[in-house]
């Protein structure tokens, strides 16, 4: 058994899954479960310089819907801070990244989304913020996508072969608790 299989079995033993064979498409893939969503923790390679990706789906109704009306977002940290970050924001000219309304989430984070009213909600809704920022804490996560109809996905930079399991572990628990928010109220 490689390193890779090993770490990849302790982490499916660490958050109650399992390793499932998907090695057409990526290198490692976990599956479990969380508050009754499946959880996916897949790397396309397990080595630097390739991320590690965390999947929620909210689906489990198999509802999906194609609806480019539907609540979508990514939120990335800022790199910059205050002054910097303007200038940044002036000279990268991208006009869908811009503030959504809330100070204290505006200065930690971008968004980059369909509807800005909608991740407003989202991020002012109870103890959200906290989620987000607890999750940056502790995966220091590049990306973070959420979709209303299917779910989050977050991508950590960390390798899979450097990733702790502790990380792992408590990512899929706050995603796991973001997921069922946007399930029950943005869905």
């Amino acid at each position: 058994m490689s390193e890779t299989d090993a770490k990849a079995q302790a982490l499916a033993k660490a958050i109650d899954g399992k390793v499932v064979d998907d090695s057409g498409r990526v290198a490692v893939s976990v599956k479990s479960e969380i508050l009754g969503f499946p959880v996916t923790i897949e790397a396309i390679k397990p080595f630097f310089p390739f991320a590690t990706d965390f999947y929620v789906n909210i689906d489990v109704l198999h509802e999906a819907t194609n609806n480019p009306a539907v609540l979508q977002f990514q939120i990335t940290p800022k790199v910059t801070k205050g002054i910097w970050n303007r200038l940044g924001r002036l000279l990268l000219i991208d006009a869908r990244v811009r503030p959504i309304g809330d100070k204290e989430f505006d200065n930690l984070f971008n968004v980059n989304t369909n509807d800005f009213s909608g991740a407003l909600r989202f991020v002012r809704y109870p103890g959200m913020l906290d989620k987000i920022q607890e999750l940056q804490d502790i995966s220091g996560f590049n990306e973070l996508d959420v979709r209303a109809t299917a779910g989050l996905k977050l991508v950590n930079p960390t390798n899979f072969d450097s990733l702790n399991l502790d990380v792992a572990r408590e990512t899929v628990r706050i995603m796991g608790e973001m997921g069922q928010i946007l399930f029950d109220v943005f869905k």
